[in-house]
């Protein structure tokens, strides 16, 4: 049986980034290949390493400050990994929708699993670059990076959803939430498990059983959300897809550096929900 969430869009989450900030702001795209655009500034306060979680995507990340500036294209992580950043930095982001960014000619997807590029290079147009660092204004930010992107990258854009067999089988894993055998889609597609294995990384840089893997934990991030839910963890392993309870708390601990219970606490601790400031 397919678990109940199948319909369901996996929206790329990073927890701890938004307990890091009173104020994180965020604004969904679901277009160009963006999930979202996010802001915040590391709180004063936070004695915590920032630390970012397996999601299966790739972020550009403006580290906006006046005398060190930067940007930097960061692939997904592998298992929790800190993140650098002090209180008073502050940070503009771009995540994308997994499999859905326009890399630079120079960079291989391979290169940025747990791992990072220079922006600045791909970013040509200097003056944009300058406006996205400089500015405080998020949605001056987000609009300034659309024209750049979107402009310099029409053709790609246009078929960025091509029916391909690397966008099939990162769309399929994703509709899926994870919980598919790579040797169903070798039927499905008629090609061999080898084949499979070797397009997928070629798109995505790791393995589809990995993101398998990550699409699940992913799907239960975004189900722990209040202190009842303790009580339902197996019914949450359940629906999303893992065998059994023991099975989803070893890759949550992997994940996150914490188990699922102390993940709730953290939430509730943080005033998660007061934090994230999601514009229209």
């Amino acid at each position: 049986m397919e678990p109940k969430h199948l319909k369901k869009l996996i929206v790329p989450k990073q927890p701890s980034l938004v307990m890091t900030t009173s104020h994180y702001y965020k604004a969904v795209m679901m277009a160009y290949g963006i999930s979202h655009f996010y802001a915040f500034e590391v709180e004063e306060d936070v004695h915590d390493i920032l630390s970012i979680v397996p999601d299966g995507c790739v972020d550009f990340l403006f580290y906006c400050s006046k005398d060190y500036p930067y940007a930097s294209i960061i692939g997904t992580r592998l298992k929790a990994s800190p993140m650098i950043g002090k209180p008073g930095d502050y940070f503009f982001g771009i995540r994308f929708m997994p499999g859905k960014v326009i890399l630079p000619d120079t960079v291989n997807p391979n290169e940025l699993v747990e791992g990072e590029a220079a922006l600045m290079e791909f970013m040509k147009a200097e003056q944009v670059y300058d406006k996205i660092i400089q500015s405080r204004d998020f949605r001056a930010q987000i609009q300034a990076f659309l024209n750049f992107y979107v402009n310099c990258n029409q053709e790609k854009l246009e078929h960025l959803e091509d029916r391909n067999l690397g966008n099939y089988l990162i769309d399929e894993i994703t509709r899926r939430a994870g919980n598919v055998k790579i040797e169903e889609l070798g039927e499905l597609t008629g090609y061999s498990v080898r084949y499979v294995n070797k397009v997928f990384k070629e798109n995505m840089g790791i393995s589809p059983k990995t993101y398998c893997k990550i699409a699940r934990f992913q799907t239960v991030l975004n189900s722990l959300k209040w202190e009842e839910d303790e009580k339902d963890l197996l019914a949450i392993a359940m629906n999303a897809g893992y065998y059994d309870q023991s099975h989803m708390m070893k890759d949550f601990r992997k994940y996150t550096n914490m188990t699922p219970v102390r993940y709730i606490k953290s939430l509730e601790e943080a005033e998660y929900k007061n934090r994230l400031i999601i514009l229209g």
